[in-house]
C-alpha cells in the first residue's frame, strides 16, 4: 500500500497587511499555510479568539508555546478535518483534478448539513437541464422558499404530462440517488445532523452501502406531508447499483464547491 501524502500546517501572523492596534500594541491576523503533494496555499485563520488578531506575544503563547488548551484543540480539530476533506478530495479527484485553492472555503461549505447540499445540487441540475430545453420554463419553479418536492409538483402541473419524460436518465438517476440518501440518514436512531464532512466518513458511506444492498430503502419513508410522499414514490427504486449511488453522491458532493 503506497505511503499517503504528508500534509503540513504552519501558522504565522500576517504582518504585510495593515495591523489592528489595541492599547497601543500591533495586532495581526492569523494565516494558514497548507503544504500538500509539493503545493502549497495559504488564508486566513478562523481563530475563534476575540476578534482573530494577534499581537506578537499572543501569537507565541498561542501557537508557538500552546498554553492555551482550547485553541491548541481546536486546531487540532481544523487540522483533522482539513485533512479529512483533502485526502478525499484527492482520492476522488486525482492528481489532475484535485487543488487547495479555495480549501478554506470549501472547509465552511462541507460544514453544512449533507442533505441541504445535495437538495441545492438538485435544484441547480434539474433547473439548467429543463432551461435548456427552451419550452417556456423559468427558474421561478425553484424559488428557494420551496422544498424540492415542492417544485416538482409545480413543474408536473405546468408540463401537463409526466415530467419524468422531460427528465434526462442521468438527471433522474441523481434524484434517485439524492432520495435514497435522505432515506438512509431518516432510517439512523440518533438527531444528529449528518454534515457534508460527517458524509466523508468510511463509516457513514459503508453504512449506507449495507442499508441499499439490504433492500432497507424498500421501507418507503413515512412522510405526513403528501407531496413528499409523493416525491419518495416517484424516485425510490425498486433496486439500486449501490457504488454508482455512492459514487454519484460524492462527484455532485465535490462539484457542490467548485
Amino acid at each position: 500500500m503506497p505511503k499517503e501524502k504528508k500534509i503540513t500546517f504552519r501558522y504565522y501572523l500576517n504582518t504585510a497587511l495593515q495591523s489592528v492596534p489595541m492599547n497601543g500594541v500591533d495586532r495581526y491576523p492569523v494565516y494558514a499555510r497548507v503544504s500538500f503533494n509539493r503545493k502549497s496555499n495559504q488564508f486566513f485563520y478562523p481563530l475563534l479568539y476575540a476578534d482573530g488578531y494577534l499581537s506578537h506575544e499572543e501569537f507565541t503563547t498561542f501557537f508557538v508555546e500552546h498554553k492555551s488548551r482550547e485553541i491548541y484543540l481546536a486546531t487540532v480539530e481544523y487540522e483533522s478535518d482539513l485533512t479529512k476533506i483533502i485526502r478525499n478530495e484527492f482520492a476522488f479527484l486525482g492528481v489532475n483534478g484535485f487543488s487547495l485553492a479555495g480549501i478554506n472555503k470549501r472547509y465552511f461549505e462541507y460544514h453544512q448539513p449533507i442533505t441541504s447540499i445535495m437538495e441545492d445540487v438538485c435544484r441547480t441540475k434539474l433547473m439548467r437541464h429543463l432551461e435548456a430545453q427552451g419550452d417556456g420554463f423559468t427558474s421561478g419553479f425553484f424559488d428557494s422558499r420551496f422544498l424540492l418536492s415542492q417544485s416538482w409538483e409545480l413543474l408536473k402541473n405546468f408540463y401537463k404530462e409526466n415530467l419524468s419524460q422531460k427528465i434526462s436518465s442521468e438527471v433522474q438517476f441523481f434524484l434517485q440517488a439524492y432520495t435514497l440518501l435522505k432515506s438512509y440518514l431518516h432510517s439512523l436512531s440518533n438527531d444528529q445532523v449528518t454534515t457534508g464532512l460527517d458524509w466523508l466518513e468510511k463509516s457513514h458511506q459503508s453504512g449506507f452501502k449495507s442499508f441499499l444492498d439490504n433492500g432497507l430503502y424498500r421501507s418507503r419513508l413515512e412522510a405526513r406531508d403528501f407531496v413528499l410522499k409523493r416525491w419518495n414514490d416517484e424516485f425510490l427504486p425498486l433496486s439500486v447499483d449501490a457504488e454508482k449511488v455512492i459514487h454519484t453522491l460524492n462527484f455532485h458532493l465535490l462539484s457542490a464547491f467548485k
